[in-house]
């Protein structure tokens, strides 16, 4: 499941439908509070977890050889909660990933989320693995990619693969040069990055 837009960290309620706070009086002894507070937003994390672990259980009851991932945006959750880490606790999930995506940083804002964010993303998938013993996946950013930063997908993969992450995702195919919004600006540069990147793990496997 990629990027599973199921946010707690909003002011919006996301749902008041009968089911939820009929569930939500069953779990807290009280009704649904009409004003957003802390109680309803870790029912609503519960909500999540609990719809997760569901869907893992389903797809492995209808078939035991399915792969289950799930892949987290690199938000804080991810990068300062042990949120990730609780997910492990979820026996049929198999695989855990992130996206940290650079947005549109340029220069040394470029740089310092690759040391930062980029490079915290890649421990936290590394102790997953090697504590938690939970396949990992990393996104490489190949959309909206400004022309001059290429080098950095080059550079993404091999934080990646310095810590031990072997399955180093990108989206998306060819730069996403077929759609308009999305498209890098240089697609076929990005393109060709990414493939030297690959390739130069490839060889280093060897």
């Amino acid at each position: 499941w990629n990027n599973p837009f199921s946010r707690t960290d909003t002011h919006l309620w996301g749902c008041r439908c009968p089911f939820c706070q009929e569930k939500y009086r069953q779990e807290n002894s009280e009704f649904m509070p009409e004003t957003l507070n802390e109680s309803v937003n870790r029912f609503k994390r519960k909500s999540i977890w609990d719809f997760v672990a569901w869907a893992c259980r389903e797809a492995k009851q209808y078939n035991p050889s399915i792969l289950t991932s799930l892949c987290l945006i690199t938000d804080d959750y991810f990068l300062k909660s042990d949120l990730p880490f609780r997910l492990t606790e979820i026996e049929a999930l198999d695989e855990i990933g992130t996206d940290p995506y650079w947005g549109v940083r340029v220069g040394t804002e470029l740089e310092q989320y690759l040391r930062e964010e980029f490079t915290q993303s890649c421990l936290i998938l590394d102790r997953i693995q090697t504590q938690y013993h939970k396949r990992v996946q990393i996104w490489i950013k190949n959309f909206l990619v400004k022309a001059g930063t290429e080098e950095a997908i080059q550079r993404a993969v091999e934080l990646a693969a310095r810590y031990h992450i072997t399955n180093i995702m990108a989206w998306s195919y060819k730069g996403t040069c077929y759609m308009s919004k999305m498209k890098s600006e240089q697609p076929e540069l990005v393109w060709d990055t990414l493939c030297r990147a690959y390739l130069g793990l490839r060889k280093s496997e060897q």
